[in-house]
């Protein structure tokens, strides 16, 4: 047995949580600092990977 909800119904279960924004032309004056977004972020692809080798390396290789 299958249960469909309509868009009526999941708009009933959270009308109490979720109010709707209004438009913009509606939105009052913003009084506060200005929030910028950090510049400094992480680069694209997968972080490089840097070994430090040890004696022991050298040793499992042959080295000696």
């Amino acid at each position: 047995m299958y249960i469909i909800y309509t868009m009526e119904n999941y708009s009933q279960t959270y009308a109490g949580l979720f109010y709707p924004v209004p438009d913009k032309r509606h939105w009052s004056e913003r009084s506060g600092p200005t929030i910028l977004p950090h510049e400094v972020g992480r680069s694209l692809g997968r972080p490089s990977f840097v070994r430090i080798r040890v004696t022991m390396d050298d040793m499992h290789e042959g080295h000696m």
